[in-house]
Parts: structure tokens; C-alpha cells; sequence
């Protein structure tokens, strides 16, 4: 069992991780031998924008009061739909996943050896040319997917032996999808959400001591897994390994040595090249996307069904290519620009203020009132917090703006009840 001090406010914790998380990687991004580092960058815009945007979602969290007196410890997650609604649904997204990943490798959008590079303007385009009804139901049924990520493990100390079978099947064809596609951000979902939704079980049950030592082994094998598969990708392309480094006697490669060097330093690229497109983005002026912008997801949608012109290359990512030669697609510019593209970067300080109460106040139902529903949600939002330095991921597909809508809308109308003790919805 954990010591937890009394004096432990959870909502100040919320913000003090993210405040971290974001100077963390940005010290990472000054400090790669990289050619991200961008010429013309004018770091001090980034530095005054970061101290803005982190301390205004600490200011946020600190509105919402989490303290450790008033949680609900010992106490289990209930479930809130149907055992016999639960295994269909997984059962249904399973197969949804697996034959969706079958005809994206059927067009030469994926592969069964794991070993495609990333490409995510090829998979994004191929999600809305390609029609088929098995991307159709994948697309829709991205909300019940996310959904069950989460719920699934809250609640694992009451499902029955059937149901964590599929639950592991689903787990591992959603794996297994993401690989197909070289879609590394696919496997951090996943991770995101079974490590938040982890940490709240851990919590309720007073467990933390063993949630860290069972996170950092996660961390661990998510990160040699990354090094290991961004290795046979550049075999598979027969690409230099430091293609993309600078300094080629820097101390990284020196000690792993070239391949597995360079895995290194793309595992720390990952999560922190986005401050470049940032910075860029920062010195262009503002120019209004009329509200779909800035959301690649929202934007096919009003593209196609309502024929507006695509506001896409106006947003500060895809104007920054033009000003920059630095593509706001392939690679990505934080979260940040996306948003600003539609609320400029001063209403982006405002919105982390929201982000950050709304976030906490989701811990605090999942805490003090056991709310199951609230604890799916904050499980992901979890992925806008680990993305905020890479992209806008929950709006930036289809499925993802969807799953963001849907999620949103239920904990609307159903979280007060569920804060009331009822436990059933279907």
C-alpha cells in the first residue's frame, strides 16, 4: 500500500505534470542535434508563449479542489452497461478494426510485415477516398472504441473470463491495426488510456506505489519498441539511420552506436519536434478559418457535406509551409496552431484554462463520486494531454472528431446522474 499525505491536492498535481511535460520536451527540442532546429526561429516567442499557455492551465486546475480527504478509497468502478451489450460491442470493433486494416493493405495504405514508415497525409487522405463500408463502420464506431479502451479496464475486477478474452483480442487487433499502418501516435493512444485509466484503479485502491513501477515498465517497453521498429523501418526503405541528425559525433550515437542512436534521438523527436512549427507558426499573422480550420477531422466533414472550400491552407500549419518550407502535416507543429488557426494564440492561453478545470473536474467525479462515465472521459482526454506537443489528435481524423463529439456529449447529459450513485445506462 501507498502513503498518500494529507495535505495531497490532485488537482495542483494535474498541473504541475503538464507545466513539466511541456518545458520538459521543449528543453528536449533545444537540446537534440537535429535539423528541426529551424533557421529564423525566434525562441523567445515560444518561451513567453509556453510560460502563458502552462501556467494558465495550472491556474485552471487550481479552480477545482481534489483533496485526499474526500476520496472514495476501497471502493470499485461499477459497471454501466450490460455484460451482453459489452461483449457485442467488442466483438463488433474487433472485427470493424480488422477488416478496416485489411483494405487499407489492399490499396497499398499499410502493410502485414509492421515495417511501413509513417505516413500520415497517405493514411488521412486514404480514410476519405477509399469506400468502403468497413472504414465506414470503423470510422462511426471510433466513439464506442475509445469508449471501450478505457471502460474495460475500470471495470476488469468484474468482468467474467469471456469478456477479458475479448477485451485482449480487441486490444491486440487495435495494436496490430496501428503497426499495419506504421502509425506509431496509434500504439501511444492506447498506452494513454490504459495508463491514466490504471492510475485512477491504482488511486481508489491505494495502489500508487504500484502503478509507478508498472507505468515505468510500460514507458520502458513502449520506448524500445519504438526504437526497435523505427530501425526496421529504415531498413525497409534503405534509408540512413542519421539521416536527419546534425551533429553525426553527438554523444547518443557515439554510446548506442548508429542504428539504435538514432532510434533514440527519434523517440525524443517524437514528443518534442512540434516546438519548430510552433515557433514559426508564432510569427505569422492570424487569419481567421471560420471556425473548422483548425480541425482537420471537422473540416473534411463541412468540405464535403456542406461544399465549403477547405479552410486547411489557411491555418497557421498550412501557411507556415508556404512562409517556411516546413510542412505543418509531416511534421507536426504542437497543438497549439491548430486551435490558434480558429481562437488566435491569445484565446489558446484562455481555452488551456478551460482544458485544465475541465480536466479536473473529471479526476475529481472519478475520485470523490466512483464515476465511471467521468473516468472514460478522463481517460481520453489523457491523449490531448500527452499530444499537446505534437498535434490536435483528438479532432484531426474523422473517428477522432466523432469519438470527441459523442463523448462529450454523453457525460453532458448522463455524468451529474452517475454522480448520484446511478450506475446503468444500456
Amino acid at each position: 500500500m501507498s502513503h498518500f499525505s494529507s495535505k495531497s491536492l490532485y488537482n495542483l498535481k494535474v498541473g504541475k505534470y503538464i507545466f513539466f511535460y511541456l518545458w520538459g520536451t521543449y528543453l528536449i527540442y533545444l537540446l537534440l542535434p537535429y535539423e528541426m532546429q529551424n533557421e529564423g526561429a525566434k525562441e523567445v516567442l515560444t518561451v513567453v508563449f509556453l510560460f502563458f499557455v502552462s501556467l494558465s492551465f495550472y491556474l485552471g486546475c487550481s479552480t477545482v479542489s481534489i483533496s485526499k480527504s474526500k476520496i472514495r478509497f476501497g471502493i470499485n468502478y461499477h459497471p454501466i452497461i450490460s455484460e451482453v451489450v459489452l461483449d457485442v460491442c467488442l466483438v463488433l470493433c474487433t472485427v470493424f478494426t480488422f477488416f478496416y486494416a485489411h483494405d487499407l493493405i489492399s490499396h497499398g495504405i499499410g502493410s502485414w510485415d509492421l515495417s511501413l514508415g509513417e505516413n500520415y497525409t497517405s493514411y488521412y487522405n486514404a480514410e476519405l477516398s477509399i469506400n468502403s463500408r468497413w472504414g465506414q463502420l470503423y470510422v462511426l464506431s471510433s466513439p464506442l472504441k475509445f469508449f471501450l479502451l478505457s471502460y474495460c479496464l475500470l471495470i476488469f475486477h468484474s468482468l467474467k473470463p469471456l469478456t477479458k478474452v475479448l477485451y485482449f483480442v480487441f486490444l491486440v487487433v487495435t495494436i496490430l491495426f496501428s503497426l499495419t499502418q506504421g502509425k506509431n501516435v496509434g500504439i501511444a493512444y492506447v498506452l494513454a488510456m490504459i495508463v491514466s485509466s490504471y492510475l485512477l484503479v491504482c488511486i481508489m485502491q491505494k495502489m500508487v506505489k504500484q502503478f509507478r513501477r508498472n507505468t515505468l515498465l510500460a514507458v520502458v517497453l513502449f520506448a524500445a519498441f519504438f526504437i526497435i521498429n523505427t530501425s526496421l523501418r529504415i531498413d525497409a526503405y534503405g534509408g540512413e539511420y542519421d539521416a536527419s541528425v546534425l551533429d553525426h559525433d553527438n554523444i547518443i550515437i557515439r554510446i548506442f552506436g548508429v542504428k539504435f542512436g538514432s532510434g533514440i534521438l527519434r523517440l525524443c523527436g517524437y514528443f518534442s519536434h512540434g516546438y519548430g512549427g510552433l515557433n514559426y507558426c508564432l510569427q505569422l499573422p492570424f487569419e481567421w478559418t471560420h471556425g473548422y480550420g483548425g480541425a482537420m477531422g471537422i473540416d473534411s466533414y463541412v468540405t464535403q457535406y456542406l461544399h465549403l472550400p477547405s479552410e486547411i491552407p489557411n491555418t497557421y500549419p498550412g501557411r507556415m509551409e508556404v512562409a517556411f518550407g516546413r510542412s505543418g502535416l509531416l511534421s507536426w507543429p504542437t497543438v497549439f496552431p491548430w486551435w490558434a488557426s480558429d481562437i488566435t494564440f491569445p484565446g489558446v492561453v484562455a481555452l488551456m484554462f478551460i482544458i485544465g478545470r475541465f480536466v479536473c473536474i473529471l479526476l475529481k467525479e472519478s475520485l470523490i463520486f466512483g464515476n465511471t462515465l467521468s473516468s472514460v472521459l478522463f481517460s481520453y482526454f489523457s491523449i490531448l494531454l500527452v499530444c499537446l506537443p505534437l498535434n490536435n489528435q483528438l479532432l484531426q481524423t474523422r473517428g477522432n472528431f466523432i469519438a470527441t463529439f459523442i463523448l462529450l456529449l454523453l457525460w453532458i447529459l448522463f455524468h451529474k446522474r452517475f454522480n448520484k450513485g446511478q450506475h446503468l445506462l444500456i
